[in-house]
């Protein structure tokens, strides 16, 4: 694969993988590497990638091994600090937590696809209002209006699971 193959096949596909590096890390910085070392990776196996029917698919499932490859080799470096420790939370108040985090996401793939992608953007890899516009063409009132929008419904979906 040339130099203009690989760009004209993984560049248009960099705003995807970025999107879905922000849903796996969470943060947009850990985004911006895991998408830089998608893009390596795929670039060192360019000679090996053959005809494929979707890039974008190809791409984020490379991201995703690089991802979990990430976190398995890190797991056994994890140490608790004396405030994991001395945590008041029960095992119940965590299981809770946790399934009200579970249900968010779920609401919020249920989103339309230009909501979700701006309240990932924002509120989970935390970008600010001009970073969003200059990644997505959008402005900002229009993103500012979209997200409004988006909170709203996540808010009207939530209280009627909490019910």
């Amino acid at each position: 694969m040339t130099v203009d193959e690989f760009k004209r096949t993984f560049l248009p596909c960099s705003r995807r993988l970025y999107w879905a590096a922000c849903r796996l890390t969470g943060s947009s910085h850990d985004a911006d590497d895991l998408v830089q070392e998608t893009m390596l990776r795929l670039w060192v196996k360019r000679d090996e990638i053959g005809k494929m029917q979707s890039a974008e698919a190809y791409g984020i499932v490379t991201m995703r091994r690089i991802y979990f490859d990430r976190r398995r080799l890190r797991r056994p470096d994890i140490v608790e600090s004396p405030v994991d420790i001395a945590s008041t939370d029960t095992p119940l108040i965590d299981y809770e937590r946790g399934e009200r985090a579970e249900m968010v996401r779920e609401q919020i793939a249920r989103l339309p696809e230009r909501q979700r992608e701006l309240i990932t953007l924002r509120d989970i890899c935390d970008l600010s209002y001009d970073e969003i516009s200059a990644q997505t063409g959008m402005t900002v009132t229009n993103i500012r209006t979209a997200i409004s929008r988006a909170r709203k419904t996540l808010k009207e979906k939530l209280s009627e699971k909490l019910k």
